[in-house]
């Protein structure tokens, strides 16, 4: 009976570490930050003022803080996966606090630059502009900034983009705003995303 006993337990225990060794490991959480320059142009008809709206801290030449997806009330969700020609993206960071920006590129190479940026959307919130404001389509430009030092990216599960957006509205404020590119840099950087 003791033979037997050991016989189990020994089974067991080889199909314990095989049941354990063909697993697949689990994939990293995707990570991402951002900042978006909100800007009330001179004259307009934008209701909020001026600020940064940003999660976490990238540059175009620096990723000092990405947030982990369900860390600290954080969520990041994103796709970048292979298309004709490049790469779909669509990403969410949002920090849990009111600051929060979705996007969407529909098609993005290694080649999209400053003097040609391919075109997408963006949704950004932030405590000061309570509601979401949004691009009323495909009509922000995004690019890989790689002058002086910068190291825009895209690749599968990768991005690292600046972006700008000539209007962003709140309709239900009746307010039309912008993010700029231009005088500061707004930029969006995710990795482990989904492919």
């Amino acid at each position: 009976m003791m033979t037997s006993t050991r016989l189990l337990g020994a089974v067991g225990a080889t199909l314990a570490l095989f049941w354990f060794g063909c697993s697949e490991a689990v994939p990293p959480a995707s990570q991402g930050a951002f900042i978006a320059e909100f800007r009330q142009p001179d004259g307009g008809k934008c209701k909020v003022a001026s600020h940064p709206i940003k999660v976490g801290s990238a540059t175009v030449k620096d990723l000092f803080d990405l947030r982990t997806d369900s860390v600290d009330g954080t969520t990041v969700q994103c796709t970048v996966t292979e298309a004709s020609g490049g790469y779909t993206v669509k990403g969410l960071i949002d920090d849990g606090d009111g600051n929060q920006i979705d996007f969407t590129i529909p098609s993005i190479s290694a080649n999209a630059s400053k003097a040609a940026p391919v075109k997408g959307n963006v949704g950004v919130r932030s405590p000061k502009t309570g509601d979401t404001y949004r691009s009323p389509g495909n009509d922000c430009s995004f690019w890989l900034e790689r002058d002086n030092g910068a190291k825009g990216q895209v690749g599968s599960g990768i991005l690292w983009v600046s972006f700008e957006c000539p209007k962003i509205v709140n309709l239900g404020e009746a307010s039309e705003c912008n993010i700029d590119g231009t005088t500061f840099s707004s930029v969006i950087a995710m990795q482990n995303c989904d492919q």
